[in-house]
């Protein structure tokens, strides 16, 4: 007679213990839409990357012609102020 509180607590806890299919199933579900989630996740981090990678190159070729262009228009304004002392000269 004094085991019988213990064996219903031991049935009780094994019985509790054990996941029905059904919430097995649900649990399956549950972590396969977590899954999911993380691959949806990482696909988006690795799309912001390779945008932002595509970006920063965009604003390196764009630093570049910027330069480019600077240094031609110094080189014009140069020119410019040679004529402008040339003509000076001719005084």
């Amino acid at each position: 007679m004094k085991y019988i509180p213990s064996l219903l607590l031991i049935a009780t806890i094994a019985l509790t213990g054990c996941d029905s299919k059904e919430e097995q199933a649900r649990k399956k579900a549950l972590e396969n839409r977590a899954d999911s989630l993380e691959d949806q996740a990482k696909a988006t981090k690795n799309a912001a990357d390779r945008e932002a990678k595509n970006t920063e190159d965009s604003k390196a070729q764009v630093d570049r012609k910027a330069e480019a262009i600077r240094i031609e228009g110094k080189r014009e304004a140069d020119s410019l102020k040679d004529a402008a002392k040339q003509t000076r000269d001719q005084k």
